[in-house]
């Protein structure tokens, strides 16, 4: 791996199996998580440690403040800290008060349509998204869709709230991946992701606060475990993967995330936590399996095509 350049396929294979796998598990460690402790108390304390520790590391790499205007910090650190933190994962956190680990992350998957289409649309990229992208991506949806109807049944007005909690989560998600993609990659990737962290944190603390979040905090090894595993796996390894990869791919293979996750976490959650998995949820995941590779293939012909 030392001998490869910063953007070889190698590195971006590995960067894209570290993605699917750990944040599979991270909807299983939220679900733990929030059984434990107050959803914006988990997050908050979730990334505003990590965020201590990734600029602590940047700090021993070397990494100067210099490196990070404060235009950069005004442009980019804080919107995205602000949407990808504080939003998204919040409304996930709280969220999963109600739904179970799998469904979070099936309805999570939607974030790939809204990354496709805000790229599109409102970024207006030249080379735009192939109708065979298109089409993998709507048969992924389409996968989720049946994952989905296995939990219909189930839906309450608590269980409603935090269905649509979650598919807002998707959305905020999704606007600050493309947010972050309209700027250069940062020479200071352990400090602007640990600043980025540390402000969504500080406001996920400040709104368990407010919301009194706190008086329902105990100290337990269940939550503590959670919050361990998701800041260190979750935040500091996936999430630094992510902002390094976000302006080394493009849209639909960076999409591809939200169809692999969904698998991962529906295992998981059946192996530790029992959750459903049937033969529907099998047919939906594999569904889901065929899209990427679609995705994948489609988005590769059209890098040549356009290269050519």
């Amino acid at each position: 791996m030392s001998q490869d350049s910063p953007t070889s396929p190698r590195r971006i294979l590995l960067a894209y199996l570290v993605l699917y796998g750990v944040w599979g598990s991270t909807y299983l460690g939220i679900r733990i998580g929030v059984m434990a402790w107050p959803p914006a108390v988990l997050a908050g304390l979730r990334f505003s440690v990590a965020g201590v520790i990734l600029i602590i590391a940047g700090a021993s790499h070397g990494e100067t403040w210099r490196a990070l205007p404060f235009r950069w910090m005004l442009r980019c650190g804080l919107p995205m800290g602000t949407l990808l933190i504080a939003i998204s994962n919040g409304l996930l956190c709280w969220g999963e008060q109600w739904v179970p680990s799998n469904l979070s992350a099936l309805i999570g998957a939607t974030s790939a349509l809204w990354i496709v289409g805000l790229e599109t649309l409102w970024m207006r990229r030249k080379a735009g998204i192939s109708r065979a992208s298109w089409l993998g991506l709507i048969l992924g949806l389409l996968g989720t869709g049946v994952l989905l109807g296995t939990h219909l049944g189930r839906l309450g007005p608590a269980y409603q709230a935090g269905v649509a909690a979650i598919l807002a989560a998707s959305f905020f998600w999704a606007l600050g991946t493309v947010w972050g993609r309209r700027f250069t990659r940062s020479p200071a990737p352990f400090l602007s992701s640990g600043f980025q962290m540390l402000w969504g944190g500080g406001l996920l603390l400040a709104i368990a606060t407010v919301s009194g979040d706190w008086a329902g905090w105990h100290w337990n090894v269940q939550g503590l475990w959670a919050v361990s595993y998701l800041c260190l796996m979750g935040s500091c390894l996936a999430y630094t993967v992510y902002l390094w990869l976000i302006p080394r791919t493009s849209p639909t293979r960076i999409g591809t995330i939200s169809y692999v996750n969904p698998a991962v976490a529906v295992v998981l959650g059946w192996l530790v936590l029992g959750e459903t998995l049937n033969g529907i949820q099998l047919l939906g995941m594999s569904v889901i399996l065929v899209s990427i590779f679609w995705v994948i293939r489609a988005d590769r012909l059209r890098t040549q095509s356009v290269s050519n």
